[in-house]
């Protein structure tokens, strides 16, 4: 039987949910990765960034400039 799960990598828990999936002789993880994404890696990774950060407001009439992805 296969299934296949989506994890979100850059959250504490899912990390550590992969090193223990990886332990089970079991079961055989195949990254998909971000194939084929449209988006400019920089921009990604400024948006990554963000998403790390405690907390931050984003201002709906402003979206872009709230960001601060200056």
């Amino acid at each position: 039987m296969e299934i296949t799960i989506k994890i979100d990598e850059r959250n504490k828990e899912a990390k550590a949910l992969l090193v223990y999936l990886k332990s089970l002789s079991f079961v055989e993880l195949k990254s998909t990765g971000d194939k084929g994404s449209h988006y400019d890696a920089g921009f990604v990774e400024k948006i990554r960034c963000a998403e790390e950060e405690e907390s931050f407001k984003i201002d709906p009439d402003n979206v872009w400039e709230s960001l601060n992805l200056k």
